[in-house]
């Protein structure tokens, strides 16, 4: 229960830092000056808040359980962008809220996630680093291929670093030498910053689409890091499973009908 509120309280700062994000995303469209503009700095003080709600979940939680409910920044982005424009929410914005909190409850209600398995020693931490820049990498190269949708690709590469940083902080957390300990907490660190860069980069020309896509990405990235990588295991069962699988498309649909808001889009205003 401690790791869930913690979790959704750093949802909530997330969002808050999507929002101010954007907002200096709008205001300049060079990375550099964004960086500088104080609606960016108060973003890295939101996600900082976040990130450390999110590593004292990860302490009480593994990580199978904890990021799924980082979809939840989406759901809490709509009313805090229409409370910023002095409006109720539209029909299908409560729509996208009830069906992503319905989706993302049934789905940890069949999840019963173990911790890893073991620390993560140098080789392996080395191994996943490397095979994460190159996936990185490629999607970086890939953004000139989808002309207008290079937000999403950023957003794509934002979700991967950050679900990546959030895998290396739960293996600080399990502990282990500090010989073994310091390398990841360097992976930790350097994955964490690519993905606040990412997704700055990601919301220069839209804010609905890169976020939608950054928070589908970042919990399925993670729970594959945690099983493949942390060997932590989540319940099975054909009828859970099945059952899972429909509350993720529920939750998904639902974040499909928040990231086409009018809530999301206007957030520049």
């Amino acid at each position: 229960m401690t790791a869930v509120v913690l979790a959704v309280l750093s949802s909530i700062a997330y969002a808050l830092a999507a929002l101010q994000q954007r907002t200096a995303a709008v205001a300049d469209k060079r990375l550099l000056r964004q960086l500088r503009r104080p609606e960016w700095l108060l973003s890295v003080a939101l996600l900082s808040a976040g990130g450390a709600l999110h590593g004292a979940a990860l302490h009480f939680g593994a990580i199978t359980l904890v990021q799924p409910l980082g979809a939840l920044t989406l759901v809490f982005a709509v009313p805090l962008a229409a409370w910023r424009q002095r409006r109720g929410l539209a029909r299908n914005e409560v729509l996208g809220v009830v069906a992503a909190v319905i989706g993302l409850t049934t789905f940890l209600a069949l999840t019963r996630p173990t911790g890893p398995g073991h620390a993560l020693d140098t080789p392996k931490s080395g191994v996943v680093t490397l095979v994460v820049l190159a996936l990185l990498g490629m999607i970086w190269l890939a953004r000139h291929a989808v002309g207008p949708a290079q937000g999403v690709c950023f957003a794509l590469a934002a979700g991967t670093a950050s679900a990546t940083a959030s895998m290396f902080t739960q293996a600080v957390l399990a502990g282990g030498r500090w010989q073994s300990v310091v390398p990841v907490l360097v992976a930790m660190v350097a994955f964490s910053l690519l993905g606040m860069l990412f997704s700055q980069l990601s919301y220069r020309n839209s804010f609905s689409a890169p976020m939608a896509t950054a928070t589908v990405t970042n919990p399925v990235a993670s729970a594959a890091l945690g099983v493949l990588v942390l060997g932590e295991q989540a319940s099975s069962g054909t009828a859970q499973t099945s059952v899972g699988l429909a509350a993720a498309v529920l939750a998904a649909a639902g974040i499909v009908l928040l990231a086409r808001s009018r809530a999301v889009t206007m957030t520049a205003r």
